[in-house]
């Protein structure tokens, strides 16, 4: 059975694999791999070999069919930024969630009011704001075609921004709950251990509030190294 081969003269991970656990601690896998749930309360999680990928790969590190390689703490694969979520960019993709329900639902609140005072009054009703009939109205040439992009603006910004809060919400409740997504739906049993500071600090780095204010990246390395994972507890056997 293959095992990561690690180069510990120049710490250089596999070419498949570096691109996604870059700046990754260098842990050597006989270490780890007597880590593996020998009881229930063991608080490490084992490595595993990845039969896609031909090695082992380490806890919490899942195959990605579309990225084809395996992401540390994948969280999943976002088509909107082209690539996985996992425990190096997840920090970002947050970040991301965050400012785009910022600009998103104030952009869409401020563009509405204009949209209510300045375009309403040369409508025929309110129906016109209703989409898609915006979109018939303008066809046929009862809406001019800026009062049109308007209001197809306000629900393009009211609906990303919803929806980029929503995921925002999530991605906090999944970090807070100690699972990915991934690992909700294959019904892991992980439990975190950590408080809520100390979870924020292993995504963010510390002061990781100052991360939605500005960003602190190069400042504040986010804690740990993606491959150890000390603060989880298995609670009960898992059978694939």
């Amino acid at each position: 059975m293959p095992f990561i081969n690690f180069d510990f003269s120049t710490e250089v991970l596999p070419e498949k694999f570096a691109a996604r656990i870059q700046n990754a601690a260098i842990i050597r896998v006989d270490e780890n791999e007597n880590c593996a749930s020998k009881e229930e309360r063991v608080k490490v999680l084992q490595w595993h070999y990845c039969d896609k990928c031909d090695m082992r790969a380490p806890p919490r590190a899942h195959h990605c069919r579309i990225c084809d390689t395996c992401i540390l703490k994948r969280d999943h694969h976002c088509f909107m930024v082209g690539t996985c979520i996992g425990f190096k960019n997840e920090r970002y993709f947050i970040l991301m969630c965050f400012y785009v329900a910022i600009c998103g639902l104030l952009g869409g609140s401020l563009t509405l009011n204009y949209v209510i005072r300045n375009v309403l009054p040369v409508l025929g009703s309110w129906v016109d704001m209703v989409f898609p009939f915006t979109l018939l109205r303008w066809f046929f040439g009862y809406i001019k075609g800026i009062n049109c992009l308007l209001i197809v603006h306000v629900y393009i910004e009211l609906v990303f921004g919803l929806y980029c809060f929503l995921t925002f919400l999530s991605q906090i409740a999944f970090n807070c709950y100690g699972k990915t997504p991934h690992e909700v739906d294959k019904k892991y049993p992980i439990k975190n251990t950590n408080d809520f500071n100390t979870t924020m600090k292993s995504v963010f780095g510390e002061l990781w509030i100052l991360n939605f204010l500005f960003p602190m990246t190069i400042v504040f390395r986010q804690k740990g190294d993606g491959i150890t994972w000390n603060e989880l507890k298995i609670v009960k056997s898992h059978k694939s």
